[in-house]
């Protein structure tokens, strides 16, 4: 039985969209595997949140006998919009469900007997297409989002998962910025990005075990 590394995710871990005629950027999924020399399943999908992340955990992720799984959820977590664009007074999926989640997540994932890395979200900017919706225009455009890093962080702390954290490196770094240029979704920079963070916190933990 073949096993693979597995990323379970939103549309950041899908990966960038094709602009134009020109083919989509690597994600950080495909450039992991090309650093690790391996295939890495891509098992992201556009607008998910921790809950439907764990509800297709078995389907999309263990049914495949992962040995790792990346586990990078949030964004769509706390937003304050739902589509139409309509206002939200609170985020899609409250703080400590969403910690619940992840938590039922990195223990179905042990269970399963593979090593589960948390990553935290990258943070987003005021080039967000929905910036202007009341929650944002009132917060700095992280506020809402901040606290669910402050949860994956927690997670990792509780579980031991080996912790990735984008959030906190990218707000470090002045030049985040240019890597979102939607406010939201890394271009191809940025997913360079996230798989170097990846291989520098948790490199040893994608590798396979010595026999």
């Amino acid at each position: 039985m073949l096993l693979v590394i597995a990323a379970l995710g939103d549309s950041v871990t899908v990966g960038p969209k094709a602009v134009g005629k020109r083919k989509p950027a690597p994600s950080y999924v495909v450039i992991l595997g090309t650093k690790l020399g391996e295939p890495v399943v891509n098992a992201g999908v556009s607008s998910d949140t921790s809950t439907r992340m764990l509800a297709r955990l078995d389907k999309d992720v263990l049914l495949r006998h992962p040995r790792v799984v990346l586990i990078m959820a949030g964004l769509n977590d706390a937003a304050y919009v739902d589509p139409g664009p309509k206002a939200r007074t609170e985020p899609r999926v409250p703080e400590a469900e969403y910690e619940k989640n992840l938590t039922a997540i990195v223990e179905r994932v042990r269970k399963a007997k593979a090593t589960p890395v948390l990553l935290t979200p990258n943070p987003m900017t005021r080039a967000y297409r929905y910036q202007n919706m009341p929650f944002y225009q009132e917060n700095d455009i992280n506020d809402g989002l901040a606290p669910y890093t402050d949860a994956v962080r927690r997670v990792a702390r509780g579980t031991g998962a080996c912790l990735v954290d984008i959030f906190a490196d990218w707000q470090h770094q002045g030049e985040h910025r240019k890597w979102i240029p939607d406010g939201l979704h890394p271009n191809a920079e940025g997913h360079r990005r996230i798989a170097a963070k990846v291989m520098e916190s948790c490199g040893s933990a994608l590798q396979p075990a010595r026999k």
